[in-house]
């Protein structure tokens, strides 16, 4: 007779790295029934009594597997799979596939990509980006032309928590905004949850954005190393002792600057800014025991932009620094087969610098971000309950810093204008969250994050709910429906419609109040074909508060208080998204596609009416398309088009004479956010070959299109006007400026 018990537990992790495989597919032939692995690899599934089971347990990248459990062996078990792909296996069977989650899962509004699915992508300038991947799921949007910055369901920038191994990112971009600090050698998969965020994060109203590291292999040294149109990397890991400690070191440069140099003019280098960047990451894996697991890891980036403007015979020199440095840690311990402890800490690190030296005076921008913080939480399954709970907290010091010199006739420099405020807050957080399979059918995945935060005298207190409930129609269907209240004690300072490090972060006070989001969401899930694809129809509504701009008229250069600066209105955001994806099989891809409203209202702005949000775009389609030809050749594209951002135009320019003031023209503006640029679209095109150079070696050489048919996006518009003649006036009129032609781009990377 079996064993007198009816749950299986047990482990998945990598054959090569031993690390856990989160997300695996467990599957029961003879009991109908299947479950998924947590963050830490480990699974639980309710089963009937019987002598023996066959399970199947797959993932993706990973060769399928298959076994016949006795009922006295059912728990503690270790499952090891290993990476490649049976491409002659086109059907799919529907035991033990990951879209399973899709539906099966009490989880909403979330989207899982893995780096091998981003690699896929064409690229610009032969570089795969994480956030440039994200910006194609339905309800996220994209900045102007191909910068990297992005905005979910309505939301601003400062609304996304961006997370490196569970450490806060502040500015996650290099080159302006085109190239994010995510390497992908070095990444293993991303999570995007656009609503409903976990209670054991939050701090932000709009999603949350987690980056997780590969684990370095602790049996043979494994590494990669690339070649590009703008960068050059190399990644190694490696074990330093066999199954106990291994370490994994990646780096990556812009060379092109010297590329550039040394293909022009004499007379052009001159006037050709100077850029740089590089980043550079380490982690150290420790298995310090059975039960014992450490990790360390260390991320530094920085860009430099340097030159000179010589027009009009004055010489100004520009110097625009920025730099991160993120650190942290982890140590998991395993009381037994139910529960897991985490204890983490971080340490991370954002300066920018603008400076400006005319020669007769000068102006300099300084600020930074700087947060240490540490959470401990366990992770306990009992019965049908998966529960998460434990404590967090952090300090911060945040500077947003403004100096202007002038050099008068004595060389004497003297300070007019100087802002120094700093914000020193700490936040500390209680949490608790569980997923509840209440039937095979019916599922709640519910908790509350509550928290204390405090700058100078000032205190508030969030109590911030989330629940998400699951109702499965079918065998490959469900509903699911939630709600959220989220708050957000640190905000950014945005002078433009896109995102850059010109933009300074602030705490709330006594004066800048906490944002605060209401969202609810309701979902339709389906798979068909033997699960092959999975398909997703979600609707939201969010109600924004305490929403924050700069008065009209603002310049950080020379207002001395940014508090009294600053505006505060509300918004809201609604939309539905369809998304269809298939992951398995010679043909794979997705379509996406938004349809949404966002709006706001300042009681200084706009007459008091409520306006489009500079983000509010009607529609968002995107296709994208990988063909496998052979095992070494592979073709992709990818297709976008969506509604024209919204900017506010003159509505009228008057002509004042000089009997009436000083004369000139002045310029009426219309409605906030009325006029709506032209539609931006765009095709990219990407063709990939694998080869073997040696049994040890494998490599690929990609070639990207961008922008295939030159389609000309607006990127930024300046207003014009042209003299109609005397007595006439003039006529106003909008240029739309675009930045990026077609461009090809190749690159070679190689694997050993």
């Amino acid at each position: 007779m079996g064993q007198q018990s009816n749950t299986i537990t047990g482990k998945v992790i990598d054959n090569g790295s031993l690390e856990a495989l989160i997300g695996a597919t467990i599957w029961l032939e003879n009991e109908n029934t299947g479950t998924t692995t947590d963050i830490d690899g480990n699974f639980a599934v309710q089963v009937s009594l019987a002598d023996t089971y066959r399970i199947v347990v797959s993932y993706v990248g990973f060769v399928t597997d298959t076994m016949d459990i006795d009922a006295a062996d059912i728990t503690n078990i270790e499952i090891k799979l290993s990476e490649g792909f049976e491409l002659q296996e086109v059907e799919i069977s529907n035991k033990g596939q990951k879209s399973r989650d899709n539906y099966e899962r009490n989880q909403m509004s979330l989207v899982e990509l893995s780096m091998e699915q981003v690699n896929k992508l064409p690229a610009l300038l032969s570089e795969n980006d994480v956030l440039k991947a994200i910006q194609l799921l339905p309800g996220i949007q994209s900045a102007e032309g191909a910068a990297t910055g992005y905005y979910v369901r309505g939301g601003s920038s400062d609304q996304n928590l961006i997370l490196l191994n569970n450490a806060t990112i502040y500015n996650p971009f290099h080159a302006a905004g085109f190239i994010s600090i995510f390497n992908g050698d070095f990444i293993k998969d991303i999570d995007i949850y656009k609503g409903a965020i976990p209670s054991d994060q939050g701090g932000r109203l709009s999603s949350l954005l987690n980056v997780g590291t590969k684990t370095p292999s602790f049996t043979e040294v494994n590494g990669s190393a690339g070649i590009g149109l703008v960068t050059a990397k190399l990644t190694v890991e490696a074990p330093i002792v066999k199954d106990k400690l291994a370490i994994l070191v990646s780096g990556r440069a812009f060379y092109s600057y010297s590329l550039v140099r040394a293909l022009v003019s004499d007379e052009l280098k001159a006037d050709l800014p100077k850029y740089y960047f590089y980043d550079a990451y380490g982690q150290m894996n420790w298995k310090a025991s059975k039960k014992d697991d450490v990790s360390l890891f260390y991320y530094n980036g920085s860009d430099l932009v340097y030159f000179q403007d010589k027009t009009n015979d004055e010489n100004t020199i520009f110097n625009i620094p920025w730099s991160n440095t993120v650190m942290g840690g982890e140590w998991k311990h395993k009381f037994n087969d139910k529960m897991i402890s985490k204890l983490s800490a971080y340490q991370t690190k954002y300066d920018f610098m603008f400076g400006a030296d005319y020669g007769y005076g000068a102006q300099t921008l300084n600020t930074g971000i700087k947060e240490i913080g540490a959470r401990f939480s366990i992770s306990h399954a009992v019965k049908k309950h998966y529960f998460n709970y434990g404590v967090s907290g952090s300090h911060m010091m945040i500077r947003p810093e403004v100096t202007k010199d002038v050099v008068n006739n004595n060389s004497v420099t003297t300070r007019i204008a100087d802002v120094k405020e700093f914000y020193s807050p700490t936040h500390i957080n209680a949490f608790i969250n569980d997923d509840w399979n209440i039937t095979n059918r019916i599922g709640l995945n519910y908790g509350v994050r509550i928290g204390l935060f405090k700058e100078g005298d000032q205190y508030y207190v969030n109590i911030d709910p989330k629940i998400v409930t699951r109702f499965q129609l079918t065998d490959q269907s469900a509903i699911k429906a939630s709600y959220s209240y989220a708050s957000q004690f640190v905000h950014l300072l945005v002078n433009s419609t896109a995102t850059t490090p010109l933009d300074l972060w602030v705490s709330s006070n006594d004066k800048i109040k906490p944002q605060t989001a209401h969202s609810v969401s309701l979902g339709w899930y389906q798979n068909f074909h033997k699960n092959q694809y999975e398909v997703s129809v979600e609707s939201y509504y969010k109600k924004l508060g305490n929403q924050i701009e700069y008065k009209e008229g603002v310049d950080v250069f020379s207002d001395i208080s940014f508090d009294d600066k600053l505006i505060f209105g509300d918004g809201w955001a609604s939309g539905m998204e369809f998304f269809l994806r298939k992951q398995e099989g010679k043909l794979t891809g997705f379509v996406g596609y938004t349809l949404a409203w966002a709006k706001r209202q300042f009681d200084e702005l706009n007459n008091g009416d409520w306006y489009n949000y500079k983000f509010d775009r009607r529609h968002d389609l995107t296709l994208s398309l990988n063909y496998q030809i052979s095992e070494r050749w592979s073709v992709a594209s990818l297709f976008v088009i969506g509604t024209g951002h919204t900017i506010t135009v003159p509505k009228d320019i008057y002509f004042t004479p000089r009997s009436q003031g000083n004369g000139g023209y002045t310029i009426d503006y219309g409605e906030r956010n009325s006029y709506r640029l032209k539609s931006y679209h765009r095709l990219d095109l990407s063709v990939t070959y694998s080869g073997k150079s040696s049994r040890r070696v494998q490599s690929n050489l990609k070639f990207d299109i961008y922008n295939v048919y030159n389609r000309s996006n607006a990127f930024f518009v300046l207003l014009t006007s042209e003299n109609l003649g005397k007595g006439a006036g003039r006529q106003a009129s909008l240029k739309e400026y675009s930045l990026i032609p077609i461009l090809p781009s190749i690159s070679y990377q190689m694997e050993f």
